[in-house]
């Protein structure tokens, strides 16, 4: 009997251990305008880590569609992945951060701020970093969409210069990329990083959400 009795309560254990950890969307509040920041498991993270001093290199912004969850994010094109994809791929933690004042985020702000992101559907992801609306990264995404949709700078601006440029995996990357282009460090292109955003003063972080494998896009 208590053989059985061990064996039930290690079957019940796991069975909430999977809705925790293999069905996020149920275990953990979200809501609209939440900034989800992950580390990726690509072939810019390595470069984007030495360059930022973050181990978090990718962003997205949380919307809701029907009654489901969904990652607003610039990854090979501007999409929205279901929530549970987007921390299954993390590698380690999600972090969840929202609005200080979420006052702020009324239902007409987010209507605005989804006006403002499908201009950006399906658009390529920008490998170069510019600030036009041509081409668009993760981050320059969420600080766009808050930026024209709210009207709120979640944080200020930089450039190429003010990121550790001279680590080895950087250079690699800038020269694979950025040839013809010059000098990063002398360029004046407006750049957000995801770590700019993780420490905006309007953020504060809610959770921290268990990862899965890794496995980057």
């Amino acid at each position: 009997m208590i053989k059985v009795k061990r064996i039930g309560l290690t079957f019940w254990v796991s069975a909430v251990m999977v809705i925790l950890f293999r069905s996020p969307a149920w275990a953990w509040d979200f809501q609209e305008g939440d900034i989800l920041f992950q580390a990726m498991n690509t072939s810019q993270s390595l470069a984007l880590v030495m360059a930022t001093g973050s181990e978090f290199t990718h962003c997205g912004i949380v919307f809701k569609s029907g009654d489901k969850f969904y990652v607003y994010e610039a990854v090979g094109a501007t999409v929205m992945t279901p929530i549970e994809k987007f921390i299954e791929r993390s590698q380690g933690p999600v972090v969840q951060t929202r609005l200080r004042d979420p006052s702020i985020l009324t239902p007409e702000a987010l209507v605005n701020m989804k006006k403002v992101g499908a201009v950006f559907d399906h658009k390529l992801y920008d490998f170069h970093f510019m600030w036009s609306d041509d081409r668009i990264y993760c981050s320059e995404l969420v600080y766009k969409i808050y930026e024209r949709g709210l009207g709120l700078e979640l944080t200020p601006l930089k450039h190429f210069r003010d990121y550790n440029l001279r680590h080895p995996a950087v250079r690699a990357l800038i020269e694979k990329r950025f040839k013809g282009k010059g000098p990063l460090e002398e360029m004046n292109e407006l750049v957000v990083a995801p770590v700019d955003l993780l420490n905006s003063v309007y953020l504060e972080e809610v959770a921290r959400i268990p990862g899965g494998n890794g496995r980057g896009q």
